[in-house]
């Protein structure tokens, strides 16, 4: 295994340099919700919607996997623990909102080919 070696959901996994828990995730098959991350370009991740914060051992406060990088031996829960929680309590109350780029392109335009996916409530749709 090369470059950064850490474990994710008790898995071992490794990540190149620059790149965070979310890249990771994404490449090793591992769900977690987000808002940032689009293939077109405009658009960089914040960590302020704190849909995607993970739980890191040792760590107190979760973080926002699409802008934390990983460390060598890190442990990471995107899929138990707190996260899950604290991902359903940041979400709206109402239906997603109607977003325009920086292009004025629709949002949903951009994400092409993506799929909203449903949560507990059907009034919230999250992409992934």
């Amino acid at each position: 295994m090369s470059g950064i070696a850490f474990e994710l959901d008790g898995r071992p996994v490794a990540a190149e340099a620059g790149e965070t828990i979310w890249e990771v995730a994404r490449r090793e098959g591992t769900e977690i919700p987000h808002l940032c991350h689009l293939p077109a370009g405009g658009f960089r991740a914040d960590g302020n919607c704190r849909v995607c914060v993970v739980e890191i051992a040792g760590e107190r406060a979760l973080a926002a996997s699409c802008i934390r990088q990983p460390t060598e031996g890190m442990k990471v829960t995107a899929s138990g623990g707190r996260a899950p929680k604290a991902r359903a309590a940041s979400r709206p109350a109402g239906p997603a909102p109607t977003i325009s780029t920086p292009s004025s392109e629709p949002f949903s335009s951009i994400r092409s080919g993506c799929q909203p996916r449903r949560h507990s409530s059907p009034a919230v749709a999250f992409w992934v």
